[in-house]
């Protein structure tokens, strides 16, 4: 085959585009990998799915770097899980949450229903 490839579905399409190089799905398309199809990866047409339908865990595993990013599509930060490092936590772009070796560190005002503390504790009270 030397061109587009469509594969049609009972409800849903999938092309080959050689021109772009892409296996593009159309919405509610889902790509199954595994013996049983135990995980999807899918659009509906408003939100998009990676989905672990099957027994087991859903593992995000990262290279060399032990970095994962989680940003929107504008590029702001969301999340970061730094490998033998912290993890961080934004909101609209500025982070708020961070571990750290010695605990974790928040940027902000914290609100609770309750506090318990044990141990020793440096605690400015205004």
């Amino acid at each position: 085959v030397d061109g587009d490839v469509t594969l049609t579905g009972a409800n849903y399409n999938v092309l080959w585009d050689k021109s772009d190089n892409a296996l593009e799905f159309a919405d509610n398309a889902k790509a199954k990998f595994g013996a049983d199809g135990d995980l999807e990866i899918y659009h509906n047409g408003s939100h998009s799915f990676i989905a672990d339908v099957g027994t087991g865990g859903l593992f995000l595993r990262t290279g060399a770097s032990g970095v994962i990013y989680l940003q929107n599509s504008g590029g702001e930060d969301l999340a970061n899980f730094i490998g033998n490092g912290a993890v961080q936590l934004y909101h609209d772009n500025s982070k708020k949450f961070e571990t750290t070796s010695a605990g974790a560190t928040v940027t902000g005002e914290v609100n609770a229903t309750s506090l318990d503390i044990s141990g020793d504790a440096d605690i400015d009270l205004k």
